[in-house]
C-alpha cells in the first residue's frame, strides 16, 4: 500500500509532533531534574562534608516516570502513524488523549510537549481545510449535460 503525496503532506505535522515528543521525553529523562543535598557527619555530630547532587528524572521518579515518558512518546507516534494510514477514528482518539495529557502534564513536568500539541492542532486544521475544500468541490461541481 503506497501512500499518496497528499496523505504524506497531511501527515507531516503529526510526524513533527511525534519527533518533538520523542525528543522532549529523552530530554526530560536525561537532563538534570532536581538537586539534592548530601551530607557526611562525624560521630560527634559535626558536618564533615556537604555537597549538592544533581538528580535526573529517573533518580527522582524511577521506572514509573520512564513509563510515563514512554506513554507520551508512543501516543504522539501513534498519531503520526494513524495519520499516515488514514485511520481517522484512531487519529482523533489518540490526538485527543495526547492533547489532554499534555495539558495535564504542563502542571507537573512543564510545557515541553506543548509544541507537539500545537503541531497536532495544526494537522487537524489542515485536515479540516481539506474537508472544506472537498465539500465545496462536491457542492459546486458542474452538473452533467442532460441528454436530449
Amino acid at each position: 500500500m503506497k501512500a499518496s503525496r497528499q496523505t504524506i503532506l497531511l501527515a507531516i505535522p503529526f510526524f513533527l509532533a511525534a519527533i518533538w515528543a520523542l525528543g522532549a521525553s529523552l530530554y526530560i529523562l536525561l537532563a538534570p531534574f532536581g538537586t539534592g543535598m548530601g551530607t557526611t557527619m562525624s560521630t560527634s555530630g559535626q558536618i564533615i562534608t556537604q555537597s549538592v547532587v544533581q538528580q535526573s528524572f529517573y533518580d527522582v521518579m524511577g521506572s514509573w516516570g520512564v513509563f510515563l515518558l514512554a506513554v507520551f512518546a508512543l501516543l504522539y507516534i501513534s498519531t503520526a502513524l494513524s495519520a499516515l494510514l488514514k485511520k481517522t477514528v484512531l487519529l482523533a482518539s489518540t490526538s485527543l488523549v495526547a492533547c489532554a495529557l499534555t495539558i495535564v502534564s504542563g502542571f507537573s513536568i512543564g510545557l515541553l510537549y506543548f509544541p507537539a500539541m500545537l503541531a497536532i492542532i495544526a494537522g487537524w486544521m489542515m485536515l479540516g481545510t481539506l474537508g472544506i475544500v472537498r465539500l465545496w468541490q462536491y457542492c459546486f461541481r458542474p452538473f452533467p449535460a442532460e441528454e436530449e
